[in-house]
């Protein structure tokens, strides 16, 4: 393994126990001798602290930064998306609450009543002022509804 990636056995030993950390450059090699993308590398550490560690090398530490600033992104699409359908169901609810385009009036049934002959065309419309007349009025538009 030291061979493919060009340095010294030893170096190799310390970089496999943990008591060094290879260069950029270095680094480069080792996932270049082993055929590995740094991606794919980077996506298998799940320790916090060889996180930590590695983040010390320029290229992992440039590859965290590009993942952090996409869930960044992603984050603020997914609240703007969230937001917007907020507003969208508050708008709805407005509009629904507010009977502007669907109102409960289906239709209006008018109906004039059944008027006799003699009566006022307006009587069911006018029935209060009928109510307020005095007694004697009343009295004599009873007695002529009886005689017809």
């Amino acid at each position: 393994m030291a061979e493919l990636v060009g340095i010294e056995q030893s170096y190799l030993s310390k970089l496999e126990n943990d008591k060094s950390v290879p260069s950029n450059e270095i680094f480069r090699q080792i996932l270049q001798a082993l055929n590995i993308k740094l991606s794919d590398f980077l996506k298998t550490i799940k320790s916090a602290s060889d996180k930590q560690n590695l983040a010390q090398i320029p290229d992992v530490e440039l590859w965290y930064m590009q993942q952090d600033n996409k869930t960044f992104k992603h984050q603020r699409r997914y609240l703007y998306f969230c937001s917007a359908l907020i507003v969208l169901a508050v708008t709805f609810f407005y509009v629904g609450f507010s009977k502007l385009v669907f109102s409960e009036v289906r239709y209006v049934y008018y109906s004039a009543g059944v008027i006799l002959e003699g009566e006022p065309k307006n009587i069911y419309r006018e029935w209060s002022r009928l109510i307020d007349a005095p007694i004697g009025q009343m009295a004599d538009l009873r007695r002529k509804k009886k005689l017809k």
